[in-house]
C-alpha cells in the first residue's frame, strides 16, 4: 500500500471533519479550519492518503511506502491527519486522527515525524499536545515519540466531560 504524505488544504476539511467525527475526536468546524489554513500563516497539517484503488486491495503486504507530495490526486483517498501549530520555539499539536481500518500500520508515527520535523525546520524546540486522560492507547503512542506528562487543563474536553493531560516533548524534536 503507497501512502503519501501531503500538506493539509482548504479542499481537504471536510474530510478531515468527517474523519474527526469517526474517530470520536472533538470535532472542530470546517470553517475553522479554512480560517486557520488561510489567515494563520503558523498553522500547519498533513494528510495521510492512499490511491482509492488499492484502498480496497487486501492489506497483505504491510511494507508500506511514504511519498511527499503537495496536493491529492481525485483518485486519492485521506485515511489520516495531523495538525497544529508551529512558532518559532514552540509547536503544538492540535489533532492527529488515523482511520480505524488503518490504525496501527505506522500511519500515526509517520504524520507526527514529519510534523516534529517541520517543527524543528522553524526552529521549535518544545511540543505540546493535549490528550485525555482516559485514551491510554494515545498516550502510550505519544510517549513512544518522547512525549512526557507535563500538566493538566481542568475541563478542557465538552463530550463526554473530562480534563485534558498536557504532554510535552522538549529540547531536539524531529530528529
Amino acid at each position: 500500500m503507497l501512502v503519501a504524505l501531503k500538506s493539509l488544504l482548504s479542499e481537504h476539511v471536510n474530510v478531515v471533519v468527517a474523519l474527526e467525527k469517526s474517530c470520536r475526536l472533538e470535532v472542530w468546524r470546517a470553517e475553522d479550519y479554512v480560517n486557520m489554513l488561510l489567515g494563520d500563516p503558523h498553522f500547519h497539517g498533513l494528510v495521510a492518503t492512499v490511491d482509492r484503488q488499492s484502498a480496497h486491495e487486501e492489506m497483505e503486504d504491510r511494507s508500506e511506502h511514504v511519498v511527499d507530495q503537495i496536493a491529492c490526486q481525485a483518485t486519492d483517498r485521506i485515511i489520516a491527519f495531523i495538525a497544529g501549530r508551529i512558532l518559532p520555539g514552540d509547536a503544538e499539536i492540535y489533532k492527529l486522527a488515523v482511520q480505524a481500518s488503518y490504525q496501527r500500520q505506522g500511519i500515526g508515527s509517520r504524520l507526527i515525524d514529519r510534523f516534529l520535523a517541520m517543527a524543528r525546520d522553524r526552529r521549535a524546540t518544545n511540543c505540546y499536545l493535549e490528550v485525555r486522560p482516559s485514551n491510554k492507547g494515545a498516550i502510550a503512542f505519544y510517549r513512544r515519540h518522547g512525549f512526557i506528562e507535563h500538566g493538566t487543563r481542568a475541563r478542557y474536553y465538552k463530550e463526554p466531560p473530562e480534563d485534558a493531560l498536557i504532554m510535552l516533548r522538549q529540547g531536539e524534536i524531529g530528529r
